[in-house]
């Protein structure tokens, strides 16, 4: 999340490793971004090189959401592929609900019709949307409550947008990581999947908020473990 909009971009670091690439991306990767306020995304499944592109064209925007999944719940369909949306509503996930049919079954009815797909990770989405009342990182605690009520998980990580802040929450069992500054050099933070990286050459000078799963070449990162992150518009840093 950046403090003014900026061009983001995801490359192959290394075009001959594009076969591993494209085997390690075959669950699926998704790209959800803001623009004008409007919600934008590509979300590939069994890519093949020449899909690569379309990740890698240069996107302008102040929230920008990458997921490569590990499927776990549900095939390698576009329909289960992150991020999901809704309204002005942008998430991805990590870990696996053990008893997600609760969740679903925790869904009021004009929820429940909205599932497309067959992930955990859908249904937990619109259980948190379902719980959105007033103030979102309260709101967001209550629902996270509820769903340790459902079920159990071996973690859970999510990072959900309005469009205007940020939001992110770790259960701890395997920790996110952010990281808040001036940009001083390119962006380049290589991600889980090797050989991919998103790159911002706008963001030279600009300060910028981080979260992911891993830490790239900055200095400086901090671990959110069993807590709430909330990054509002002005790019001010709340954990709880």
């Amino acid at each position: 999340m950046a403090e003014e909009v900026v061009d983001v971009s995801f490359v192959v670091l290394h075009p001959e490793a594009t076969d591993k690439v494209v085997a390690q991306l075959r669950e699926g990767v998704g790209l959800g971004w803001y623009e004008r306020k409007s919600i934008h995304s590509v979300r590939l499944v069994g890519i093949q090189p020449s899909d690569l592109w379309r990740l890698a064209e240069t996107i302008h925007s102040r929230i920008v959401l990458f997921h490569a999944r590990r499927g776990t719940v549900g095939d390698a369909e576009v329909i289960n592929t992150h991020p999901f949306t809704h309204g002005r509503f942008m998430f991805i996930h990590g870990g696996t609900l053990k008893d997600w049919r609760a969740v679903e079954e925790a869904l009021l009815p004009q929820w429940r019709e909205r599932l497309q797909g067959e992930t955990d990770s859908e249904r937990l989405f619109f259980f948190i949307l379902q719980n959105l009342q007033g103030e979102v990182l309260s709101s967001l605690k209550q629902a996270v409550d509820k769903v340790k009520e459902i079920t159990e998980y071996d973690y859970l990580n999510f990072i959900l947008s309005d469009g205007e802040a940020l939001y992110a929450f770790s259960s701890g069992e395997r920790p996110l990581h952010f990281w808040k500054g001036r940009v001083e050099e390119e962006l380049c933070c290589s991600s889980l999947v090797e050989n991919i990286a998103v790159r911002s050459r706008g963001l030279v000078g600009k300060e910028a908020v981080v979260v992911s799963g891993q830490r790239f070449q900055m200095e400086g990162w901090k671990t959110l473990s069993g807590a709430f992150l909330k990054v509002d518009p002005s790019l001010q840093v709340e954990v709880v």
